[in-house]
């Protein structure tokens, strides 16, 4: 009999603090270009360097399709299917609607105002100024009605794009393509962002605050509370744009606005989860609309700013989609979202809201355009109500629009979410809404959902309340992952700088300045820590966190903006079932794409090296409820790098435990070793002369010599008028001896470097003793030969979790644990971490990590490993 037992806290701690800077829902992560949304350390979701660049992955298989695709650009509506008159191509699967992904990102609509297209156009310019502008027309002109054609823009599936990276990439990794317009990818600087996280672009000057970084600025704290997740738009220029297949060059450039796209992105999806208990979630909430004609806003609506498109009265989505950014400045106050979760019955309720900031009134009662009285609030009012339930670290449910004809608030809002947005379909309310939790346990959420009648898109996010107690949390899914450390050279002068920042050698230093010490090579002021080298040892880097987004398909995985199904038997079929454009990007990206099975493991060799490409494969191991395995790419350095994950616990199967008994569980595992016995430099003579620089030591017999005027070295005799009284005869320096002027000091050294991978073949073999009597675990990772590598002892199973150390007790480098020669592994006291799977605790995963020193200040210990195992049948 099995009983369930609490799940443990289990959350990998970072050991590279993550700089979260990114944008898109899903921000660019990790230092990799210059164009980079995101400035965070590399890892495993970071497109390598010198592949193919990607094509969008909607993650949706839609019939329409390849008609769509080979009618891109025409004049005919491509989102219009042949059942639907108004081109609202909503005919996706619940399933696929609310697909889960790491963020999602919809480009934004343009309508075509050619001459052919839409010949009512230059009639629906209004004089404005100095010139004239599209300010709406006289009356509400119904979808389809006029000489033109695509009169109406709907938001459809093929306009959501998600987006498949824990950390997002350089935005010149995104496919910006809509499927009616192309980005110029050389204009990649011209890109603006707005929204709120911690946001950057390629150029400094295009970032647009939001409302709280612009208050919390004022009050010197950080850029806005969301750490987490990002949401916001980016605006592709009009210059950056041309139209696809257009009849004409001037047809092709004539994009008369900006074009937003919307996203939302959430980094380290939450393994952990309020265990029980109610909380409040304060956010914000950001839209855009279709594209179609509607009527021009009176002059009273003036007061509440200006909307688009005109610099006076104007409407919102008539050329260009509607969006947050062009109201009010770009300041976000006016769309607060408040929401209810309660972790006792799994639920989530909210309120997405509207309100306006009156621009300030002039001494002749006129209104000042973006002037802020922000103590004032009008025409406030709930725009959606929004229900889900919450299903692991996801949740999926409705938005229902609670706006209608008679609401008080501005004309705009009425337009946008009411049945009015789209008079042939008038559904403004949402089924496919979906989201998910991020940080540590639960701390924010993001979401998204387009209105069934496509007329608009949503984004989300929010922060949990501040407690007065700390939140008990349980586990709901495992995640972790990191990289091996690399080693790269270093020269001698670097190090000797080391050594001066620390005055290890002044004392020495000042005595050769006195005269004290004599100088054997002249050369010595140019090359005082002897000629340079530039490989003259190895630093070790930090192992960088590289936790995987995981949503509950532990044998699905995110690898370089593609979502990956470890259970493919078939090299077409890597992308989830249902994803064919996902499947045909993998295949663009990597057309020489390779997978085997072999020795119980999967192997997706997406790239060979060559052509100026780099290795690129996934190694993985999967059973019922967990996944591990590696990684091997090239980093945003073109450094070779290789990476582990383990993912574990599914959305349909809760985690229970034998209460008693012995058993043994078998699997797998991959790992490394690297050590460094000593730093980068050193005081003692007898490692100096094996391990320093050549230039350290006298390669002849030195007599220092003393003239009547000065004292002058010289590798030959004493002259004859020598002081009788000076003893240099007797101080003679010999050959192989440490120069004097480099003895007794801390000089830069050659120690080693060793490393060794384990890889996930098949061939490494994991093997557990679990006693459930004594809630006890030990354990051995052992290479292929059966000599032990890790030694896991002293675990202890807590809830579903475990905790344990592991030695490296003189593992020989070259042949594991015989007993002849060659250097020896010794690294202690490892953290063990993991979790049991499994209605009956089937199975077993987790990760062991050990990260200590560079090589060049202090020592270097690392040693890493994901492992699962199944238990034994009795």
């Amino acid at each position: 009999m099995s009983t369930v037992k609490a799940p443990h806290i289990f959350y990998q701690k970072h050991t590279l603090s993550l700089a979260i800077a990114s944008i898109f829902a899903a921000a660019l992560m990790t230092g990799c270009h210059s164009d980079d949304i995101s400035a965070n350390a590399p890892n495993v979701t970071q497109l390598p360097q010198g592949t193919v660049l990607p094509t969008p992955n909607t993650g949706h298989d839609n019939t329409n399709n390849a008609n769509n695709a080979n009618n891109q650009g025409n004049n005919t509506d491509n989102n219009t299917s042949t059942t639907d008159p108004n081109g609202d191509n909503n005919q996706l699967t619940q399933s696929q609607k609310t697909a889960a992904a790491a963020g999602f990102f919809v480009m934004g609509k343009i309508r075509d105002t050619s001459p052919k297209n839409d010949p009512d156009y230059s009639d629906d310019l209004k004089q404005q100024w100095l010139g004239k502008l599209y300010v709406g027309i006289d009356a509400h002109r119904p979808d389809g009605i006029g000489a033109g054609k695509n009169l109406r823009q709907p938001i459809t599936a093929n306009d959501i794009k998600p987006l498949y990276f824990n950390k997002f990439p350089a935005l010149s990794d995104l496919h910006l393509d809509s499927e009616r317009h192309r980005f110029d990818p050389q204009k990649i600087n011209t890109i603006k962002v707005y929204g709120y996280g911690n946001l950057t672009t390629p150029s400094n000057n295009n970032t647009h605050i939001n409302h709280q970084q612009a208050d919390n600025a004022k009050a010197k704290k950080p850029a806005d509370a969301y750490e987490n997740i990002r949401f916001g738009y980016l605006e592709l220029q009009g210059s950056s744009l041309t139209q696809k297949n257009a009849d004409t060059q001037n047809d092709q450039d004539r994009i008369p606005k900006p074009m937003p796209i919307l996203f939302y992105h959430g980094e380290n999806a939450s393994s952990q989860l309020p265990s029980a208990g109610k909380f409040n979630y304060t956010g914000n909430w950001l839209y855009l609309s279709d594209v179609k004609k509607r009527p021009a806003l009176s002059a009273a609506d003036d007061r509440v700013g200006v909307y688009l498109n005109a610099s006076g009265k104007a409407n919102e989505g008539d050329v260009v989609s509607a969006a947050h950014i062009y109201l009010n400045g770009f300041q976000y106050k006016h769309t607060p979202a408040t929401y209810q979760v309660d972790f006792d019955t799994n639920s989530l309720t909210g309120k997405l809201s509207y309100y306006d900031n009156p621009n300030q009134q002039n001494n002749k009662g006129d209104y000042i355009k973006s002037q802020f009285d922000t103590s004032k609030k009008v025409n406030e009012t709930d725009v959606y109500q929004i229900d889900a339930k919450i299903k692991g670290n996801r949740f999926v449910g409705t938005a229902k629009s609670l706006i209608n004809e008679n609401t008080q608030t501005a004309p705009f809002i009425k337009e946008l979410f009411s049945d009015a947005a789209n008079p042939n379909n008038p559904n403004p309310n949402s089924d496919t809404l979906e989201g998910g939790f991020y940080g540590k346990s639960g701390d924010e959420l993001a979401g998204k959902f387009l209105s069934n009648d496509n007329a608009s898109y949503v984004v989300f996010g929010g922060k949990r309340d501040k407690t007065a107690k700390p939140v008990a949390t349980k586990t709901v899914y495992f995640s972790a992952g990191f990289e091996k450390p690399n080693t790269s050279f270093v020269d001698n002068e670097t190090i000797g700088k080391i050594i001066d920042k620390a005055k290890l050698n002044d004392a020495v230093n000042e005595k050769i300045y006195d005269g004290d010490i004599p100088i054997s090579d002249e050369r010595y002021d140019e090359y005082p820590w002897g000629q340079p080298k530039a490989e003259f040892t190895k630093k070790v880097s930090s192992s960088t966190q590289a936790v995987p987004a995981y949503f509950g398909q532990h044998d699905k995985f995110y690898f370089n903006g593609n979502y990956y199904d470890l259970s493919a038997s078939h090299v077409d079929k890597l992308a989830p079932a249902d994803a064919v454009k996902a499947n045909q990007s993998i295949k663009e990206k990597y057309p020489d794409a390779k997978l085997n099975k072999d020795n119980q493991v999967t192997t997706i060799v997406l790239q060979e090296a060559k052509g100026g490409k780099p290795y690129t494969a996934i190694r993985a191991k999967s059973y019922q409820h967990i996944s591990f395995g590696e990684t091997l790419y090239n980093d945003a350095n073109q450094t070779p790098t290789r990476s582990y994950f383990v993912q574990g616990g599914r959305a349909d199967t809760s985690t229970t435990l034998p209460t008693a008994g012995q058993f043994t569980y078998n699997g797998l595992w991959a790992g490394y070793l690297t050590q460094k016995k000593d730093k980068g430099y050193s005081d003692k003579e007898e490692i100096i002369k094996a391990k320093g620089h050549q230039g350290y030591l006298l390669t002849e017999d030195f007599t220092p010599e003393e003239d009547d005027d000065d004292l002058v070295a010289s590798a030959g005799l004493q002259d004859d008028d020598a002081d009788a009284d000076d003893d240099g005869a007797d101080n003679v320096y010999q050959k192989g001896d440490i120069r004097p002027e480099f003895a007794n000091k801390h000089l830069p050294i050659n120690e080693p470097t060793y490393e060794k991978t384990f890889s996930l073949d098949g061939k490494n073999k994991a093997k557990f003793d679990v006693d459930f009597d004594t809630n006890s675990l030990t354990g051995n990772l052992n290479d292929n030969n059966g000599d032990i590598v890790f030694n896991i002892k002293d675990g202890k199973i807590d809830g579903t979790a475990f905790t344990a150390k592991a030695d490296v007790s003189d593992y020989r480098h070259e042949i594991g644990n015989n007993s002849s020669g060659g250097f020896l592994y010794n690294i202690q006291d490892i953290d063990v971490k993991g979790q049991f799977f499994g209605t009956n605790g089937e199975e077993l995963a987790g990760q062991l990590q050990y990260d200590k020193g560079d090589g060049i200040n202090d020592t270097a210990e690392k040693a890493g490993a994901v492992f699962g195992a199944v238990k034994e049948t009795k």
